[in-house]
């Protein structure tokens, strides 16, 4: 019988393979679904602060939220993760626009140069990446923790971000092995 932890390694493996044999073109569809799902989501849509990911290993590309011109978004300010130096798994969040010079972190995964941390108290909203999702909003990550760490339900009353999964809808499974630790999500938007 597998533990948890080798359950999640195979999905992870599976559920990447797939992410990473996307084409571009089925990338760039895959991007434009998501805007217009975005701008059809009152939860989105009723935000004003905005974490967003600089997609990487097949997730779903967010930077048309960056560079569209739909007056919806004008009210908008979008900030993406830091990853620390430090080995704490906190992520922090900087703002980003389409201007932003961006530089690889040590995962490989692009972020801002210039980083000017905000309070996460700050967001309304948090788009996370995911390998995998259940129906049932059980959130596989890429195992490091980092969303997880951050967004564990505090025990101060600072105002929690709500918290939506991006995801192609291939990878919805069945099941994902739940452990103390893993966040739950709401809700799941899928292409």
């Amino acid at each position: 019988m597998q533990t948890a932890k080798q359950q999640k390694k195979v999905i992870r493996q599976l559920i990447r393979k797939k992410r990473q044999t996307l084409s571009i073109g089925q990338q760039k569809r895959a991007s434009q679904k998501l805007l217009q799902q975005l701008l059809n989501d009152p939860t989105f849509m009723q935000a004003r602060n905005i974490a967003i990911y600089l997609a990487s290993d097949g997730e779903i590309s967010q930077s048309l939220l960056l560079t569209s011109s739909d007056i919806r978004l004008k009210n908008k300010q979008f900030f993406v993760p830091i990853v620390q130096k430090n080995k704490s798994r906190q992520l922090h969040f900087t703002k980003i626009n389409k201007h932003t010079t961006l530089k690889r972190n040590r995962y490989g995964i692009f972020e801002p140069k210039q980083v000017k941390p905000i309070q996460n108290w700050i967001l309304d909203l948090v788009l996370m990446p995911l390998v995998a999702f259940t129906k049932e909003g059980l959130r596989l990550g890429m195992g490091g923790g980092f969303y997880d760490t951050t967004f564990s339900k505090n025990k101060t009353n600072i105002k929690q971000p709500k918290l939506i999964g991006i995801a192609h809808s291939f990878q919805c499974v069945p099941f994902i092995p739940n452990e103390p630790w893993d966040l739950p999500i709401k809700k799941v938007i899928n292409v």
